[in-house]
């Protein structure tokens, strides 16, 4: 890029992909909950977590008995605060003007509805909804991930107990509820390079607001929320060299902004 810009003499806009960014924050917080195949390793002073397989266990049993799998009974999140019951309200209106989109196809579609469920959402009448079976898992498609731990929330416990412990299902259904709240939406969104900056920004500032009350009331928010909240916020803050100035002035294109701060802009 910077021989580029230097042959043509003339400066390039680069604007990172938002899906990407958005993997990676909520990638973060994903690794907090580990599976079976998981392997601790010691860094420069600090653990982390690799994997030595292409598969996960609890995704591949979860497959497995997919077929016997009751599709009506089906455990939804459940809210413990109010501020967590108005942020459900708001994701599922949200995603539910989504649901006609055409960009919203095979895994993504998939996803959105799966969210909608999971939070406790209704289809509207005449919408046809059905559970896919679950289908190839990769590390590299952080896609699938949330989808199969989405499904996991809804009907792991279902699952023998050989294959999955409670205390891991709790977790991976604290973990469900904090990718439909805060990375769903972003998703779905990020395709328009205009709203980019103010979704950024605002990303952040919920996370760092959220991260500030669940550490002063941590048992008004399911097992392991601060966790979450501060690595996507550490992630996020740590890919912010994308709001250059440059880039913040496609904020005026956009319709999320208000015209009194285009104008401060």
């Amino acid at each position: 890029m910077v021989r580029l810009q230097k042959l043509l003499k003339q400066e390039y806009l680069q604007l990172a992909c938002r899906h990407h960014v958005l993997e990676l924050v909520s990638g973060a917080s994903c690794s907090l909950v580990y599976h079976d195949n998981d392997k601790p390793t010691t860094k420069k002073g600090k653990t982390k977590r690799c994997t030595e397989s292409p598969e996960e266990p609890i995704f591949k049993a979860f497959a497995a008995a997919w077929k016997d799998v009751d599709k009506s009974d089906c455990r939804t999140f459940a809210p413990s605060c109010r501020e967590q019951g108005d942020m459900c309200h708001g994701t599922v209106v949200f995603l539910l003007q989504w649901l006609d989109d055409e960009s919203l196809r095979h895994d993504c579609g998939e996803l959105v509805e799966l969210a909608i469920l999971f939070l406790g959402g209704v289809f509207p009448s005449g919408r046809a909804f059905s559970f896919k079976a679950p289908g190839a898992f990769h590390h590299a498609r952080l896609m699938s991930k949330i989808i199969y731990k989405i499904k996991l929330a809804l009907f792991g416990h279902q699952l023998p107990s050989p294959n999955i412990e409670a205390p891991k299902l709790t977790k991976i259904k604290s973990l469900a509820s904090f990718l439909c709240l805060y990375y769903v939406k972003e998703w779905c969104t990020a395709p328009v390079a205009a709203d980019a900056p103010i979704n950024d920004l605002l990303l952040y500032k919920k996370l760092c607001t959220d991260t500030a009350k669940a550490t002063l009331s941590p048992n008004s928010y399911p097992i392991m929320y601060y966790q979450f909240l501060e690595a996507a916020r550490e992630k996020l803050f740590k890919h912010s060299w994308y709001l250059s100035e440059g880039l913040v002035v496609l904020c005026l294109a956009s319709s999320r902004l208000g015209f009194a701060e285009k104008v401060k802009v």
